[in-house]
């Protein structure tokens, strides 16, 4: 599904603390989602990445598998 470019335009004027409140909303609105993070789990996942034990992706690679996971469950 695509976003209308009304959607689009309105979201892209936003700052990005409103976008980020925006898709936290919208993460929320979700019912029963899988996707719970405990925080004791995000701060384990911090620390690794500050250590260098594991490497992070980039926005696009985040992205292309995201859309790649999309597809397969579709």
């Amino acid at each position: 599904m695509e976003l209308s470019p009304q959607i689009q335009q309105a979201v892209a004027q936003l700052t990005d603390a409103q976008r980020a409140e925006l898709a936290a909303d919208l993460i929320e609105s979700l019912p029963n989602t899988h996707y719970w993070v405990e925080d004791a789990e995000v701060d384990r996942r911090c620390r690794e990445l500050e250590s260098g034990t594991v490497q992070g992706l980039t926005m696009e690679e985040f992205r292309s598998a995201t859309r790649r996971h999309r597809s397969r469950n579709l």
